[in-house]
């Protein structure tokens, strides 16, 4: 109760100076963020009070102000009487104190947590419109409450003035250009890379195609490359295909390396059929490949990892965040792939599917901003045509719309990029996919061009324009040249 006053007292503006105010602010808005409950109901009017006077007036209110608010309520008066006596803190000072009272609170919470975790293991209990018992659903219920207890004040800064603060981006801009800073993750795909410069922190995107028009592919096309190529550590979210399934497509598309196996002692073995994985239909020869395939993976320590996670129950919005948040602090990634979003768990208790579709894709881009404490997070999806946008498209040389995307006026918002896939039988009979962009947040847009793509094991491939190596060889190292490597896509495809 001592330190809730002093936390109030810390956020009440007592003096009218108008630098001690920029304290208080800076106190409030810290105090906000950390949702810190206050047990007496005298201090939560005071503090709901302060909050209502800074979002209509910007600064906190005077102390005159909040004591003639309650002039006529005895009790929050008395009390206030005794905040007036107390000392503000500031600065790290105030910080320590939030600490503090944060880890009061967190141990108390974590109490009544675990006896609820308990009651549904053993008796079950109510929560919303559903009956949920037993030990896996206390597990699910443990998990999703317990993110509370991983959130702390964030470093990332979230709101200052540009009087203030303008001078910091001088500093951040020779900062990243003296490093040679570049966080985008690329995809392998030359046109796409050369105008996004990769998928950065917190970027959400979509990749559209309709019904097996490799829209999966190209994820996991992306996955390996940000994987392999590039080190880095990629989760891998499957709902439509069992584990299994993903792992050997996976296995097949490192079979396709045009950078590791010509020349090779594969060189006449890759790449693999996926066709003949699932079959077991492989030749002895190509058996050896496929088994130093999963050994490489396994073992090579220049390569990143790739992490295929199954929800054995589906995935809801609150699950993924949960989930992702763990994960990150058992061992930090680099971006989320998620296949795919139309497929996600409702969490709406019946409202109509268009409005919970276009409220989950403004969710994952608000997970992308917010996650670990507001650093950020990159995420693609796959999503759905439907069977309009892509009638329009055949009758536009494969060139998609945004209405294509079914039911999701959200997506033209919040995405920061929307990528599309196209097929016919004609490009599938030439091993060839048309891909295009339809929306470039901060870039402009790619134009629309012909990838090879071999099926049969799932490989996309495009090769650049000889004008644009240099570029690329700036933003990714190739180990053969361009010509090269366009005369062995075509003999692959």
């Amino acid at each position: 109760m001592l330190k809730h006053r002093t936390l109030l007292k810390s956020i009440i503006d007592n003096t009218g100076d108008t630098k001690t105010l920029e304290y208080i602010n800076e106190n409030f808005n810290i105090l906000r963020k950390t949702g810190i409950k206050f047990s007496l109901d005298s201090h939560s009017k005071i503090f709901q009070f302060i909050c209502t006077h800074a979002s209509k007036y910007i600064d906190v209110p005077s102390m005159k102000r909040v004591l003639k608010k309650f002039e006529e309520d005895s009790e929050v008066l008395e009390e206030l009487g005794k905040v007036v006596e107390d000392s503000p803190l500031y600065s790290s000072n105030f910080k320590g104190l939030i600490d503090e009272v944060s880890d009061d609170q967190n141990v108390k919470d974590l109490v009544e947590l675990l006896k609820k975790t308990n009651e549904i293991s053993q008796n079950g209990v109510k929560v919303k419109r559903d009956f949920v018992k037993g030990p896996k659903k206390a597990v699910e219920y443990f998990l999703h409450k317990s993110m509370d207890f991983l959130k702390s004040a964030s470093n990332i800064i979230t709101h200052a003035s540009l009087r203030n603060s303008s001078k910091t981006a001088i500093d951040d801009y020779y900062s990243n250009k003296n490093s040679n800073k570049f966080d985008g993750l690329l995809t392998g795909l030359p046109s796409i890379d050369l105008i996004c410069k990769g998928i950065r922190r917190p970027e959400f995107w979509i990749i559209a195609a309709f019904v097996s028009e490799l829209k999966t592919t190209m994820t996991m096309n992306f996955a390996y490359t940000q994987s392999v190529e590039q080190g880095k550590h990629v989760k891998f979210v499957t709902l439509e295909m069992p584990y299994s399934q993903v792992r050997d497509l996976f296995v097949c598309i490192h079979s396709a390396n045009l950078n590791l196996w010509p020349g090779s002692e594969w060189d006449d073995v890759y790449p693999l059929n996926y066709d003949d994985i699932q079959d077991g239909t492989l030749n002895d020869r190509q058996e050896e490949f496929f088994e130093f395939l999963c050994v490489d993976l396994e073992e090579n320590e220049d390569y990143g990892d790739i992490d295929i996670y199954q929800p054995e129950d589906g995935l809801s919005m609150s699950h993924l965040k949960a989930w992702a948040e763990v994960e990150f602090r058992k061992e930090p990634f680099d971006i989320i792939y998620l296949d795919y979003i139309e497929l996600m768990t409702s969490e709406s208790n019946g409202k109509d599917y268009t409005i919970e579709l276009n409220q989950r894709i403004k969710d994952l881009k608000q997970f992308c901003i917010r996650f670990n404490e507001g650093s950020g997070m990159r995420l693609v999806s796959a999503y759905q045509t439907n069977r309009q946008g892509k009638g329009n498209a055949d009758k536009s040389d494969g060139e998609y719309r945004l209405d294509a995307l079914s039911y999701a006026n959200e997506a033209e918002r919040s995405a920061d990029v929307i990528l599309y896939s196209y097929l016919n039988e004609e490009l599938r009979e030439n091993n060839q996919n048309k891909i295009g962009c339809l929306k470039n947040r901060s870039r402009p847009k790619f134009k629309q061009f012909r990838a090879k793509t071999n099926l049969s094991c799932r490989k996309i491939y495009e090769t650049p324009d000889e004008s644009d190596v240099t570029t690329l060889d700036k933003l990714q190292k190739n180990k053969i040249s361009n010509m090269q490597k366009d005369d062995l896509i075509n003999d692959m495809v």
